[in-house]
């Protein structure tokens, strides 16, 4: 019996398709920018705000690894398959298993 994080895990995790990989990994390096941004600037103990270089040169690294990925041929990779059609507009259905449910408050 599959769990529902078990589920989740394998469609997310286990796509070798590249066009499919690629954009997770894109999506993923954005969601760990937004979360670096937020701890970029701190307050020193004068209330003086101050960045951290070391935060602030892994985000430049990041983003150069984004645009980097976004130049990716994907012909060239392995397990491309050029017969594999893959609609941008049924693609969120697949990976976003949220997208259609409705949350009840208790």
């Amino acid at each position: 019996m599959w769990r529902t994080k078990d589920i989740l895990e394998h469609i997310e995790s286990h796509c070798l398709e590249p066009r499919i990989f690629v954009g997770e990994s894109i999506r993923d390096d954005k969601r760990h920018l937004k979360i670096l941004k937020k701890i970029t600037y701190q307050r020193a103990g004068s209330g003086e705000l101050r960045c951290d270089p070391k935060i602030l040169k892994i985000i430049t690294d990041i983003k150069k690894g984004i645009r980097e990925t976004y130049k990716m041929s994907f012909t060239s990779m392995n397990f491309y398959n050029k017969n594999c059609k893959i609609d941008p507009e049924t693609i969120g259905k697949f990976v976003n298993l949220n997208k259609n449910w409705v949350l009840s408050e208790h």
